[in-house]
């Protein structure tokens, strides 16, 4: 494998991107991207330098409990511990390799650290249906990380989450990384069963194929379909944000003990991704939970595992068939395109979010709305019976 066998990933300066421009350039056709220059006035750019200042925080629930890396890339352990068991170990070894990867800290009761930085205007311009939706993935609260670890650490090769979008920001240290473009999302996870959706790899069917490691040295002569991908390589530095659209498949690496923060979020860029996995996840996993159990049973094994009460998940799951309405579509684009300076640029992305939803949406609406009318008759059906 040689540096000429992939393409440099783009780098914008984000003081410069104009919205408009970040969706037609970016997000639209799923391109991921480096953009410099963000989080320049945020105090976690002073503050998040080492694992000490998150455990003398205040605001932080040291106990938590979180699955860590121990080890080098390629052999590292699980370690089941707590936040401030992570944090004093990788403190106290800065130089062995451990890895705090994916801390939830808003599910985990540490919310406080967001006093630390601001969203980009680019970023989680969604509706609350959306972002709080627990079928797309709750995005408000389980998907807000932080990734503290060594030189030598790394993820894997891996799609987001519910196929949402994400942005990484690097407020110390420096990360390679390996990403593909969106569009060859079915090209690179063919054959590799619920990895593809997003699903740690221990829980990925067993008899699929692995994606393919980004970083084997071997890599186009042990996956050769990677030779007619679009791979992007690239480097980023401290106060760097990298956009990793809906269906990027990626991996990265620390070159340098690195804090990081991503957020994941659903908008109305990725709705129509989002909603084909969430069609997926009701055919595969949910409707066949709900016709084996009773009504009550199935929500309240949902509604521990999701973290929410029965009566919340049972509401979201009746309004489920609504949720592609054209209100709701009209609201997404509207929230989406208010990231553009209002006026002309603002009509030119509402315009463009429209029309590429909508065509999207076509190919995914009609199956997402039928698994979904299908659950709620049968939760409708179940409850009623079980009053009289």
């Amino acid at each position: 494998m040689t540096a000429t066998e992939f393409l440099p990933l783009p780098v914008v300066d984000g003081r410069t991107l104009q919205y408009e421009d970040f969706l037609k350039t970016y997000a639209l056709p799923r391109q991921p991207c480096l953009i410099t220059n963000l989080g320049e006035n945020w105090p976690a750019l002073a503050k998040w330098t080492s694992a000490m200042y998150f455990l003398d925080h205040q605001g932080v629930n040291k106990n938590w409990e979180v699955s860590c890396s121990a080890g080098p890339a390629g052999a590292e352990a699980e370690v089941e511990t707590t936040v401030g068991e992570a944090l004093r170990t990788i403190g106290a070894n800065p130089s062995e390799p451990f890895y705090l990867n994916a801390w939830a800290y808003v599910r985990g009761g540490s919310e406080g650290l967001a006093e630390d930085f601001s969203v980009p205007k680019f970023f989680e311009r969604a509706p609350d249906f959306l972002s709080s939706n627990v079928v797309l993935g709750n995005s408000s609260i389980d998907m807000r990380w932080l990734y503290i670890g060594s030189k030598g650490t790394a993820s894997p090769t891996h799609v987001d989450t519910n196929l949402s979008s994400a942005w990484l920001w690097c407020a110390s240290g420096r990360k390679e990384w390996i990403c593909a473009s969106g569009e060859d999302y079915d090209l690179l996870t063919a054959g590799t069963g619920s990895a593809a959706h997003g699903y740690r790899s221990e829980d990925s069917d067993t008899d699929s194929d692995p994606l393919p490691d980004f970083f084997d040295p071997q890599l186009f002569a042990k996956w050769p379909k990677t030779r007619q991908a679009r791979l992007y390589r690239g480097v980023q530095e401290k106060g760097d944000v990298c956009f990793n659209p809906s269906r990027c498949v990626h991996a990265v690496r620390n070159l340098e003990a690195c804090v990081s923060l991503t957020h994941n979020f659903v908008d109305a860029t990725n709705l129509a991704d989002v909603a084909l996995d969430a069609t997926r996840s009701l055919r595969e996993e949910i409707l066949p939970m709900c016709r084996e159990m009773r009504p009550k049973s199935f929500l309240k094994h949902l509604s521990r595992s999701l973290g929410i009460s029965r009566a919340e998940l049972s509401q979201a799951l009746l309004d489920l068939p609504s949720l592609l309405s054209d209100e709701n579509v009209e609201e997404a684009v509207s929230c989406a395109a208010g990231g553009a300076e209002p006026g002309a640029e603002r009509e030119a992305c509402r315009a463009m979010l429209h029309a590429e939803l909508r065509r999207r949406l076509a190919k995914v609406k009609p199956a997402f709305e039928e698994a979904a009318a299908e659950l709620k008759e049968r939760l409708a059906a179940g409850l009623s019976s079980s009053k009289k």
